[in-house]
């Protein structure tokens, strides 16, 4: 009933669903195995099932076909049997998803066999240790190894996979945006919280460090969902009041943020979605980790042509991670930065 590990390449496969429903960095770093599927299989359409909240950066993707909100699916009471699809791989592991994928009778339904409920709903597994020997790994290429029930390639350098990205050059923007950047300065965002989904480098450093930032040269932006942009008020009133930085916190929704981002030169940030989305738009990034497993930088580092990470490796006491990256050294990776 089940194939572990096969390397049996599946020449009837069509159409290939690609299950995804979290969140915005966690999505970013699942496109490379849609581009690993378009590079080997270019006529194999890739539906992607993700969520509105995600839409915008699967929809940059010019390799996948097809986008499906699962939301508006249950909401529609509709399964997955109208896509059509020969196979599903579960890169997030969701149980409804999987009973549904089962229901539709899709041929081949890949998922992780640490998942209980996947050994009745798929008929392929894939054994993966993300807590185990495989805790290192980084999560682009977690992924990949989903890919072996289908004979593809489960591995690549972390050098390759900013190509896999799909992410097509910048295009023209508003005029809102337009008026956000400055031309003759480096446009540098400050992405400060995280939405609780990672360890933060402390306000008061992100208020230093731009305070010790050059004036006539960076123009910073802080980005972030409107509740951010007033606890970061709350915690360091005084970084607003400096003649180069811009509030635009509560501004933008997602695919506008990513436009935003896209046309900036660069952004610091630790490990949240805006990160994972500078890197694959190609602007200097530059994210802040703790050392520990498994939100660490082995696990989550952005990966993109101009995208590099600090680690904070300086203590063993959780309270104080992310304590012990200095401002100066922060400072010392920015100030290298060049407009391009």
């Amino acid at each position: 009933m089940f194939n572990f590990f096969s390397s049996k390449k599946n020449t009837d496969i069509k159409k290939i669903i690609i299950s995804r429903t979290d969140n915005i960095g966690d999505t970013v770093l699942t496109l490379p195995v849609v581009g690993i599927i378009k590079k080997k299989w270019p006529k194999v359409t890739v539906a992607f099932l993700g969520s509105v909240y995600t839409q915008p950066i699967i929809k940059q993707c010019r390799f996948v076909d097809e986008f499906y909100d699962w939301p508006a699916l249950q909401q529609q009471n509709k399964g997955l049997a109208h896509i059509s699809a020969d196979a599903i791989i579960h890169v997030f592991p969701r149980h409804n998803i999987a009973r549904a994928a089962k229901k539709a009778n899709i041929a081949h339904r890949i998922g992780a066999s640490r998942k209980w409920y996947h050994w009745y709903t798929c008929n392929q597994l894939v054994n993966l240790w993300p807590k185990g020997r495989d805790i290192h790994m980084h999560e682009a290429q977690l992924s990949l190894k989903l890919l072996a029930p289908l004979g593809l390639p489960t591995h690549v350098g972390l050098k390759a996979v900013p190509p896999l990205y799909g992410w097509p050059a910048p295009g023209n923007t508003d005029a809102q945006i337009r008026k956000i950047l400055k031309k003759n300065k480096f446009n540098l965002i400050f992405h400060i919280k995280s939405n609780k989904h990672g360890k933060e480098w402390p306000s008061e450093n992100y208020q230093t460090l731009a305070q010790q930032l050059p004036k006539d040269r960076y123009r910073i932006l802080i980005t972030g969902s409107k509740a951010e942009g007033e606890q970061i008020k709350a915690e360091v009133p005084d970084l607003f009041a400096l003649p180069h930085v811009l509030d635009v916190t509560g501004l933008f929704d997602v695919k506008r943020l990513l436009t935003l981002i896209s046309h900036a030169n660069g952004l610091l940030a630790s490990g949240t979605g805006p990160l994972h989305i500078a890197a694959a738009a190609g602007i200097h990034t530059l994210g802040l980790f703790p050392y520990y497993a498994p939100i660490h930088a082995n696990r989550w580092a952005p990966l993109g042509q101009h995208a590099n990470f600090l680690i904070d490796n300086k203590t063993s006491k959780r309270e104080e991670f992310m304590q012990h990256i200095a401002v100066e050294k922060v400072k010392e990776y920015l100030l290298k930065w060049h407009i391009s």
